[in-house]
């Protein structure tokens, strides 16, 4: 699972309050929360009650989360890469001369 990206202390004071208001509902309040911000446009607030409600999902969670937890952190390193030795590829093709 991938973490939530949080803003600010009241991304996690927001999912605070909604565990505290609806207990196990609090990850649909707040999938309502985004899905009404979606329906008038305002997609700031789309994505900031999308990360609480994953944010949620993650505070309720009553075992331990990461590599430990699944038994295979290789996994979670599968796409890390080091990086190229220098010197350094080009990002544009336009410095290059061709004969």
């Amino acid at each position: 699972m991938q973490l939530p990206y949080l803003a600010s202390r009241k991304s996690y004071e927001d999912a605070a309050e909604l565990i505290s208001l609806f207990g196990a509902n609090a990850g649909y309040e707040a999938a309502a929360r985004a899905d009404r911000s979606l329906d008038q446009g305002n997609h700031i607030h789309f994505c900031h009650w999308r990360q609480i409600e994953r944010l949620i999902l993650l505070l309720t969670y009553d075992q331990p989360l990461g590599p430990a937890a699944s038994g295979s952190p290789a996994r979670m390193l599968r796409f890390c890469t080091a990086a190229p030795a220098a010197p350094l590829p080009r990002l544009s093709r336009a410095a290059i001369r061709r004969a």
